[in-house]
């Protein structure tokens, strides 16, 4: 039964935000994190009283330690900064960052940005407020969701141009979605999953590495089969293949290859840390089986220890 598997306790200890005196942030949001083949986690929140402010690091070995700022400031960070996807390319490690203000950046691990692209797709009229992006590996193309504008996905290529393809739109059949959050290369069945958030759902879509029309429909899977309701994203572990879901309403799911569950953690129960963690946004499952966590509204950064 879900819940019955893997247990886990809050670190109050871990991924403490920097020192006042060095430079103190305010979390108003966090919503997302990525944590590097180092092992050094990067986490991209909105500051709520400072634009110049929105990408905080903390590395290997030390996450008991105050983080660090990173990245060139407002140029990144003005607006809301949201999702947030790690990608292997050319030999380097860079950053994909969706900003709900109509703004795409690629950056460096730094936070140095390589490319920004500022508006909508060009002929795109339908609201656009784009929330999460992933590649498929060796594809030249990036998937982007515009989980709060269109509810569409948008195919643009890896220096930043939109293609001009799109798929989805609102809707509850298969292949059209309400808040299509994020969307995530699942190299277990080497298709892309779509976080469908309002429709209570994960949804499966194979693609073609070298053709960006095609996006088909695959399978889906209810939240509700894994004990969730609005799922924000999809985090795939190599090489066991255990996925990690978070939910807005305030649970988080590990799951097996198969997508059975191993754990079902209410962390905005009373139980998991002092006043509990209100809506999940992103999560990251450590190869220790420990996870780390952000949150939206009240901005949160946390670190959960396995128990058993």
């Amino acid at each position: 039964m879900p819940g019955e598997g893997w247990t886990y306790a809050y670190e109050p200890i871990m991924l403490p935000l920097p020192a006042e005196q060095d430079n103190s942030v305010n979390v108003s949001n966090a919503h997302g994190i990525e944590v590097f083949p180092n092992g050094n986690i990067v986490v991209t929140y909105q500051d709520g009283s400072d634009e110049s402010k929105c990408l905080l690091k903390w590395e290997r070995g030390a996450y008991h330690r105050p983080a660090k700022l990173i990245g060139p400031g407002a140029q990144l960070c003005k607006g809301v900064p949201h999702g947030l996807r790690a990608a292997q390319e050319d030999g380097g490690l860079y950053l994909y960052h969706a900003n709900n203000q109509q703004s795409l950046h690629k950056t460096l691990s730094d936070g140095t940005v390589v490319w920004q692209d500022l508006g909508p797709p060009a002929g795109v009229s339908v609201p656009f407020m784009p929330t999460w992006h992933d590649a498929q590996p060796g594809s030249p193309y990036v998937y982007l969701a515009d989980g709060y504008g269109s509810s569409r996905i948008y195919v643009y290529t890896r220096e930043g141009r939109y293609t001009g393809q799109f798929f989805g739109g609102a809707g509850t059949d298969h292949g059209k979605f309400s808040t299509c959050h994020a969307i995530t290369w699942d190299w277990r069945s080497s298709e892309f999953v779509v976080s469908d958030r309002e429709n209570h759902r994960l949804e499966w879509f194979a693609v073609n590495a070298s053709d960006p029309s095609v996006f088909e429909y695959k399978r889906t899977l209810s939240a509700e089969s894994i004990g969730i309701q609005r799922p924000c994203n999809v985090r795939v572990r190599s090489p066991d293949g255990v996925a990690i879901v978070p939910a807005l309403e305030g649970n988080v799911a590990i799951v097996d290859r198969s997508n059975r569950v191993l754990s079902l953690v209410n962390v905005s129960g009373s139980d998991i840390g002092p006043s509990g963690w209100l809506h999940p946004h992103d999560a990251f499952l450590l190869p220790n089986d420990d996870f780390v966590l952000v949150t939206w509204l009240p901005g949160r950064i946390g670190y959960f220890r396995r128990m058993r």
